[in-house]
Parts: structure tokens; sequence; C-alpha cells
């Protein structure tokens, strides 16, 4: 299956078939990160994302000039710390999801 690709119902209905009880845990995985997905990819959580990643590369750029007061420091340690759990559910989503496929 092409990445893009729709999934239908035969095709997780295959996938329990073969995987059974971890299966249908790794359905109830996506299921719990599926929520997450659809904010990020709405418009309002693009805009988040973008936001974030704005705010983020702007400390970054004071920490690096040695311009950053320690309150900024601990917002680019709190932003970081947001943006890696971010991409890490998107990354176990995704492949979470190839799995299926």
């Amino acid at each position: 299956m092409e990445q893009g690709e729709s999934l239908d119902l035969e095709k997780v209905e295959r996938f329990l078939f073969k995987a059974g009880k971890r299966g249908a845990q790794l359905l109830s995985v996506l299921s719990k990160q599926q929520s997450f997905i659809r904010a990020i990819e709405s418009e309002i959580g693009r805009e988040l994302l973008k936001d974030a990643l704005s705010i983020t590369e702007g400390l970054l750029e004071k920490i690096i000039g040695e311009e950053a007061s320690e309150a900024e420091r601990a917002e680019y340690r709190a932003l970081k710390k947001i943006l890696i759990i971010w991409a890490q559910r998107i990354e176990t989503y995704q492949h979470n999801l190839e799995k299926i496929k």
C-alpha cells in the first residue's frame, strides 16, 4: 500500500485476523493518538504548530546570541519539550498506521 492511500474496513479486518490480540492493541493505541493527529492537521493546529516553531526559533536565536534571560531559556526548554512530544506522537501514529497498511 502506498503512503497516503486510505485504509478501508477490509484491510483493517485482514490485519486484525493476522495480528490477533497484538493488532487489537495497536488499533487501540492508534485511536488514542488519532484525536491529537486530527488536531494538528486542522487549520488551527497547523497555526499553533507554526507559532510554537516560530517562538522556539526566536528564543534559540536569543540563546545563541547570549541575549536570553533565564525566563526565556526556560520558555525555550518548555517549548522544545512540547515539540519533541508532538513529533514523537506523530511519528508513533504514522509508524503504527504503516503496520496496518
